[in-house]
């Protein structure tokens, strides 16, 4: 930052012109043509639709945007296509609450199934939706904090990481044949109730659940104790993005599946500045993970945000 390197060098990918300027995004998903992102305003997500244009490089958004309503601080936006006609969906966190004592964050306690529709508003309710977290990878944690989750890249694995209210935090993390969960979903869909439970018998059958481990302290597994987002590879491994409270570091986090512990390594550009820049959630993209970048002028929270896309090499691990 402030015009050296003291990390691995990211580049910009795209500057996102989003209608909402005043909100960092909070994760994103780069498409072929469009990036998704999704912003938080008080308990409720935004989700955004932004084209790319031809100079590769900008992103704008024509369209309105969907309100989840109830979502709150959810860091989960994962694209996968599924049924007959293939319809596009996302995982988003869900359910804010304010499970954390003395803390004013309402951390989504759901993951949800959303199909992207410009200018509708879908409250958490009415979302098709696992819920039950405690219960995550046979877990059974007397509160739940936060919910995580990511997608591999190849679409058929879903990772989903369960956070207490312990200190220190523990996890159970999980990972279920993402196809196997929706044909699960699909029999609540559209109905008065539509949720299933993460322990319920077919969330957890043989095949369905494909494999889980618990971790004793979460936080460090991510540089600054921070999980500002979370990615899953093809192998299983783990990344973690993390933001230094006084948004002038910015690390990503990388660990192997079933690991007590991560490789960390510092993401920087000479353009940012210290004290004004921040990490939001992470996309893993061939040989690159793509990083989510709030910029604040003069480092306040209430002026407008520049919120960007960059990328840097995995190779970096």
């Amino acid at each position: 930052m402030d015009g050296s390197y003291t990390g691995a060098g990211a580049h910009l990918k795209y500057r996102l012109n989003l209608e909402d300027t005043n909100h960092a995004i909070q994760t994103f998903y780069a498409g072929p043509s469009n990036v998704y992102t999704l912003q938080r305003v008080g308990n409720d997500s935004i989700l955004s639709r932004c084209a790319i244009q031809s100079d590769g490089e900008t992103a704008v958004q024509a369209e309105a945007s969907m309100i989840l309503q109830g979502f709150g601080h959810s860091q989960i936006l994962q694209y996968f296509e599924h049924g007959a006609d293939n319809t596009p969906y996302f995982w988003v966190g869900t359910r804010g609450a304010l499970t954390d004592q003395g803390s004013t964050t309402e951390w989504p306690t759901q993951l949800g199934r959303v199909h992207y529709v410009s200018g509708a508003t879908l409250d958490y309710t009415a979302t098709t939706r696992l819920i039950s977290a405690r219960y995550i990878g046979g877990a059974s944690f007397s509160h739940i904090l936060r919910v995580e989750g990511a997608l591999s890249s190849d679409k058929s694995t879903l990772m989903v990481i369960g956070i207490d209210t312990e200190h220190p935090r523990h996890a159970q993390f999980a990972i279920y044949d993402n196809e196997a969960i929706n044909n699960i979903l699909d029999t609540v869909d559209g109905s008065g109730d539509p949720t299933i439970g993460f322990d319920d018998s077919r969330v957890n059958a043989s095949g369905v659940r494909l494999g889980t481990f618990p971790v004793s302290s979460v936080y460090p597994l991510s540089q600054y104790d921070s999980i500002q987002g979370t990615e899953l590879a093809d192998n299983n491994a783990i990344y973690f993005s993390a933001s230094a409270s006084e948004k002038n570091a910015i690390a990503i986090s990388k660990m192997n599946w079933g690991a007590q512990s991560s490789e960390h390594q510092v993401v920087d550009n000479m353009y940012w500045t210290s004290r004004e820049t921040e990490g939001e959630g992470i996309q893993l993209s061939g040989d690159d993970v793509l990083i989510g970048i709030c910029l604040y002028p003069d480092g306040s929270t209430g002026s407008a945000r520049d919120n960007r896309i960059y990328s840097f090499p995995k190779s970096a691990f």
